[in-house]
């Protein structure tokens, strides 16, 4: 059937590619910190079924958390701390809105070792960086720090 219409193979072909990438990018979440499994999974949701940056996730944070290989209290921690530098916001358990995808994407993308707080990741957007601890505006001193 898809050979004698050369449209439909190419759609299926596209289809299968994508899905394709989906498993090998869950494939790769084993070699990833937890932060940035979580990170990784929302930016997931956002291409896949998310409308002008709101997600109503399908799943609880604990399905979330068996899924990604990780904790519940990680997958919380790292929501709080993503909501706290205002990377997204939490309106409900099982909504979430991505303010600023770029942040989350710069946090969270594997690199060589960088001075983003995360071994092994590099510099977050030049608006703020994620540590894993808090955001920091970049430009911001920090206790101790000469004046």
């Amino acid at each position: 059937m898809a050979g004698a219409d050369s449209e439909l193979a190419q759609e299926l072909f596209e289809l299968t590619s994508h899905e394709i990438v989906r498993v090998h990018s869950h494939a790769l979440m084993l070699i990833k910190t937890a932060q940035e499994r979580v990170a990784s999974f929302l930016l997931e949701m956002c291409e896949r079924i998310s409308i002008r940056g709101l997600i109503v996730l399908p799943m609880s944070r604990q399905d979330i958390a068996d899924y990604l290989g990780v904790t519940i209290e990680t997958v919380s921690r790292t929501f709080t701390l993503l909501e706290h530098s205002g990377v997204i916001a939490l309106p409900n358990a099982r909504t979430v809105v991505v303010r600023d995808a770029s942040a989350l994407t710069d946090s969270y993308s594997p690199a060589v070792s960088g001075p983003s707080g995360f071994p092994h990741m590099r510099e977050a957007s030049p608006r703020r960086r994620f540590t894993g601890i808090s955001a920091v505006p970049s430009n911001d001193r920090h206790v101790g720090d000469a004046r």
